[in-house]
């Protein structure tokens, strides 16, 4: 089945329940191939992909921190990138990283597959004992894919193209709400102490912190 770009554009759902069936090596070996052609900063092209598919691992992904259904998945990708950059101001190595990972998502929806781009992890010292990542590298996301166990359906955008767009400078009438910039404030500050926390207060919190993630397609 041929799947047209702007199909997989605006098709595309992030999937979290997945059959209990692993992607083959041919496809995943496809869907990296997708990720190594995005642009990146100065064309460094330095990104390196992890295949995860020991259960223990995403069990622990879990476990200390990140989000719930990490460990019901059949397999992921952690997406790692060079911190060695002078652009510190705009984290060219993240957008970098940030352009494959989404040329991931649109090849993997193209297969027939399903994944959710997620950044709800342990923090970065514990995911790099993990996984033996060096300092120079950092762990950008984690990508988990499947073949989904219910078919998602396409979801409107919550605001037309004309509400989003302006031209030559920020002309916008809307703007965030007072409460929801304090409740936004007040949420980075929790999640901040949450994952500097040790692993031990983590479990104790979990299932307080469980019930605020996502559990559907978005």
């Amino acid at each position: 089945m041929t799947i047209k770009l702007n199909d997989a554009i605006k098709n595309r759902r992030s999937v979290r329940l997945f059959l209990d069936k692993k992607a083959s090596q041919e496809q995943i070996r496809a869907i990296i191939e997708s990720a190594n052609y995005a642009p990146s900063a100065c064309n460094r092209q330095a990104w390196r992909f992890i295949v995860v598919d020991d259960k223990e691992k995403l069990s622990l992904l879990s476990d200390l921190g990140g989000a719930h259904f990490i460990k019901k998945s059949p397999q992921a990708i952690l997406i790692v990138y060079s911190n060695l950059t002078d652009n510190l101001e705009y984290q060219d190595h993240i957008q970098s990283a940030s352009a494959a990972i989404q040329n991931m998502q649109l090849k993997i929806f193209s297969l027939g597959l399903g994944s959710c781009w997620i950044d709800n992890l342990p923090n970065k010292t514990t995911v790099r004992k993990i996984f033996s990542i060096p300092k120079t590298y950092d762990p950008i996301a984690l990508v988990v894919f499947g073949y989904p166990k219910i078919e998602p359906k396409p979801i409107r955008r919550k605001l037309p193209v004309k509400k989003i767009m302006s031209r030559n400078s920020f002309d916008f009438a809307d703007s965030e709400s007072k409460s929801n910039v304090y409740k936004i404030i007040m949420r980075k500050y929790l999640r901040k102490i949450y994952i500097s926390s040790p692993n031990f207060l983590k479990k104790t919190f979990l299932p307080i912190v469980r019930k605020f993630e996502k559990r559907d397609f978005s």
